[in-house]
């Protein structure tokens, strides 16, 4: 398990194919569902720890044009176990791959990255070296939330 946590943020916004738009270029965003009535849109994000998604969701959600209120919800616990295929690709960027300043703490391609899931070394360790003969290294699936977490 990598630990990570996981939020959903209702959005009512008046545009919500640029919200969707910029959610999708963001590493730690996992989907969204376009909503009829109050709410525009329903996202999903990851976390290596809350701080990271309210920084994505205060820092850089709210203040996309268009965005008229937003609700996030930190999920604690999971009934079943949920695994999730996570993109392990990243590297350091100059600027964020969602095109907004600042970069989030936990963002992989935040030059300052001090995280745990995106740190090669850890990851080829604990998660590549066991499933070595699978030829898709970069893709691995991670049990994301299966117990009760520290939110």
């Amino acid at each position: 398990m990598l630990g990570m946590s996981m939020c959903r943020v209702d959005v009512d916004t008046i545009d919500p194919k640029t919200l969707i738009d910029w959610a999708r270029k963001c590493p730690l965003f996992v989907n969204s569902v376009r909503a009829v009535g109050r709410t525009g849109a329903m996202l999903l994000f990851l976390g290596e720890d809350i701080k990271t998604l309210h920084s994505i969701v205060d820092e850089h959600l709210s203040k996309i044009n268009g965005v008229r209120n937003y609700e996030m919800t930190l999920f604690d616990a999971w009934e079943r176990p949920f695994f999730l295929k996570l993109d392990l690709r990243y590297s350091n960027e100059v600027n964020p791959p969602c095109g907004m300043l600042p970069f989030c703490m936990k963002c992989p391609s935040n030059p300052k990255y001090d995280g745990s899931v995106w740190n090669n070394q850890r990851l080829f360790n604990e998660l590549i070296s066991p499933i070595h003969s699978n030829n898709n290294r970069n893709n691995i699936i991670g049990r994301v939330a299966a117990s009760k977490t520290n939110v």
